[in-house]
């Protein structure tokens, strides 16, 4: 891994750069990633695939609902943050962190006391076991909602691994372990309320950590600081990243959400396997991103047009390098893998992570143009984009599903994703003269205005 970093990038300062942070990152975001791994075929093997996917479309429930509850706030705060930090702004750091924190507590209150008072009126509509799934559920919100906004805040400070610790591993790390403990303790017993219970027992558990961090490493300028507060600015770029990461959530969801109504709930947590198998092929992005947001917001309030190039070039390339290794390593093994894993009644997985993967490849070329636009003030170009391939991939899954199942689906979703990446490379071009391909330019071109 060091020696593709090192043999992808030309620039010292960037190679200082992506080394420095990217090891690091490379361990907390591949860690990350197996433990999900993990986690997912223990509960395979301990709930079966129809019991598996009613906890995975719940589980998708609850996540979407995070949604209005972050309310777009931890990308802002990351762009904020990382200008404030260049500029010496306290009072405008420490306001937008009590602000975001309050407007996050605020919708969440909403959000809890809503889903009680639909639950408790409505014993016809839901199954009563369901209900308790869904408050196990519903306690998440708040905790994954706050975590996110620590987490961001330590990614605008230059914290990029500390920032990553509460949900990347901290989080599932416990998970990952209070199942192991269930299945040896219990003997194989654990339901679906048993496993959100522990979810949001490692949540907390994580929150809690997330806190001291940010405690621990937050400038004494910063904790000295009277508070400077930009209310409409902030609710207005809030709004328009709020958008953006409910339409990528969504995006990312969607399917599971309308699998629901398309297919049978073992179907469901076939199509889940898939997606987590799939999901490997994203760890060049999920690596590159973090440590790129603050990098990015930085050097464009510099106006360093070369530097905003060489980034986007050098980190598509290494995207793209690690996609195509994993992706062809499943070629070869991916049924083996399924079967070792999940066992022979998730071997159907392999033609669906295949198409998956294909969207992903496209996906990698283009590198992390969502973080140049997101970082550079231009979310709304995100948001055209990915509203848009929302629809279309919503309106494929419902045509394609029936047809094909779970095929179309994944089909569905791969068309969606290169939509949205030809959409976003070219809105990059466009508004910063930002070419995000994994090649080499001698020039840039500027940015626009």
């Amino acid at each position: 891994m060091k020696s593709l970093i090192l043999n992808s990038l030309n620039d010292d300062s960037h190679k200082s750069l992506l080394l420095r942070r990217g090891i690091g990152n490379i361990f907390i975001s591949g860690t990350s990633t197996l433990l999900s791994f993990g986690v997912a075929v223990i509960l395979t093997r301990l709930l079966g695939a129809s019991n598996f996917g009613i906890y995975t479309y719940y589980l998708e429930i609850v996540l979407i609902a995070v949604i209005p509850a972050q309310f777009g706030l931890p990308n802002l705060i990351v762009r904020e943050t990382a200008k404030g930090l260049e500029t010496k702004e306290w009072g405008a750091i420490k306001g937008l962190w009590n602000w975001s924190t309050l407007i996050t507590s605020s919708i969440t209150v909403l959000i809890i006391v809503f889903a009680g008072i639909y639950l408790g009126f409505n014993d016809s509509i839901i199954n009563t076991n369901y209900k308790y799934i869904i408050l196990w559920g519903i306690l998440l919100i708040p905790l994954s909602s706050l975590t996110a906004l620590r987490g961001a805040s330590l990614r605008g400070l230059h914290q990029v691994i500390r920032g990553q610790l509460p949900d990347n591993l901290i989080q599932p790390g416990l998970y990952f372990l209070f199942i192991i403990l269930s299945a040896v303790i219990f003997h194989d017993t654990l339901n679906i309320q048993g496993a959100f219970f522990f979810q949001v027992l490692a949540a907390g558990i994580a929150f809690i950590f997330g806190a001291f961090v940010l405690i621990r490493y937050t400038p004494q300028e910063l904790k000295l600081a009277t508070p400077a507060f930009k209310n409409r600015i902030w609710a207005k770029s809030a709004f328009s990243l709020a958008l953006l990461n409910g339409i990528d959530v969504l995006n990312r969801r969607i399917s599971i959400i309308l699998l629901g109504f398309l297919v049978s709930s073992a179907q469901i947590g076939i199509f889940k396997v898939a997606l987590q198998m799939a999901n490997f092929t994203e760890f060049g992005l999920r690596v590159i991103n973090p440590i790129l947001a603050p990098e990015i917001a930085k050097h464009y309030a510099q106006q360093n047009k070369q530097m905003l190039q060489q980034l986007a070039t050098q980190s598509s390339r290494i995207i793209l390098l690690l996609n195509l290794f994993i992706s062809i390593i499943y070629l070869f093994c991916g049924k083996s893998f399924l079967l070792f894993f999940f066992g022979r009644e998730y071997l159907s997985a392999f033609g669906v992570i295949l198409i998956l993967i294909l969207g992903q490849l496209i996906n990698s070329m283009t590198g992390p143009v969502v973080m140049f636009l997101n970082m550079t003030g231009h979310e709304n170009d995100t948001v055209k984009a990915r509203s848009g391939a929302l629809i279309m991939t919503a309106i494929l899954i419902f045509l394609l599903t029936p047809a094909i199942g779970i095929s179309g689906t994944a089909m569905a979703i791969s068309i969606g994703m290169i939509f949205w990446n030809v959409m976003l490379a070219f809105f990059a071009y466009k508004r910063l003269g930002i070419v995000c391909l994994p090649i080499s330019f001698s020039h840039t071109i500027g940015l626009q205005e």
